[in-house]
């Protein structure tokens, strides 16, 4: 993490330190014996140490700090937050609570809020090389985020995940086109008749109903049909009607 590790203790002063615990358990040892675990790679047992101890010391801040790194050994980012959080409200000049804290914040992808953090411990030690390797990207990210997005870009440039578009309501159907009414036919227009067929009338109506051909003439034996004919309209005068004197026998 950010301090660097301590030295591997061998077996003797592993002993004399769990011995030391056992007999006194509000013993301040307790943290010499986490950190022992901790440099042995055994966290869980660092834990279990540190959080025995603290029941006897819970403003043992040394204490506390072991826990929080048995934590961030583990990944447990928010177990670690907590327990850092409860020393840096108190003890606000500790240099490695507040670095540790800003790691740990940045673990959580927790930008705007790790950048002060590591800032402040950047003031307590201005000199620290690995205060200002966190501090860099930190703030490089915060920066990203609070920038207005693109247009053009999607959530996914600027870290975080694309949100979606939202959901533009679908258009009403269309209603049918209606069918257009087929124009009726146009009839015809009647033509008029010229004076043969107003002539040829009455007598097409007379043969229809005498039942007699035109071309036929009078059989023998029976008298002859009367032919309709169609009344002249030139007037007869006498100077056009034949003399019935000269009337062949």
């Amino acid at each position: 993490m950010a301090e660097p590790p301590k030295p591997r203790p061998t077996a003797d002063e592993l002993e004399e330190l769990l011995q030391l615990v056992q007999r006194d358990p509000a013993s301040p040892a307790f943290v010499d014996l986490g950190e022992a675990y901790l440099a042995l790679g055994r966290p869980r047992e660092a834990i279990e140490v540190g959080t025995a101890g603290l029941r006897f010391a819970p403003d043992n801040h040394e204490g506390r700090l072991m826990v929080a790194k048995g934590h961030a050994a583990l990944h447990q980012w928010k177990e670690a937050q907590a327990e850092l959080l409860r020393i840096v409200k108190v003890d606000r000049t500790n240099r490695v609570g507040f670095t540790l804290l800003g790691e740990v914040l940045m673990r959580r992808a927790d930008y705007e809020r790790a950048v002060p953090v590591l800032q402040h411990a950047q003031n307590l030690d201005p000199g620290s090389p690995q205060v200002l390797n966190l501090l860099r990207p930190g703030a490089r990210r915060a920066d990203a985020r609070r920038a207005p997005p693109h247009p053009h870009a999607g959530g996914a440039a600027q870290g975080r995940p694309p949100t979606a578009s939202p959901a533009v309501p679908a258009a009403p159907p269309r209603p049918p086109p209606r069918a257009r009414p087929r124009p009726s036919p146009a009839r015809a227009p009647a033509r008029r008749r010229g004076p043969r067929a107003r002539r040829a009338a009455p007598v097409a109506a007379a043969f229809e109903a005498g039942g007699t051909d035109v071309d036929d003439g009078p059989t023998r034996g029976s008298a002859a049909a009367p032919v309709a004919r169609p009344p002249s309209r030139t007037p007869t005068s006498a100077a056009t009607r034949p003399c019935r004197r000269w009337r062949r026998p």
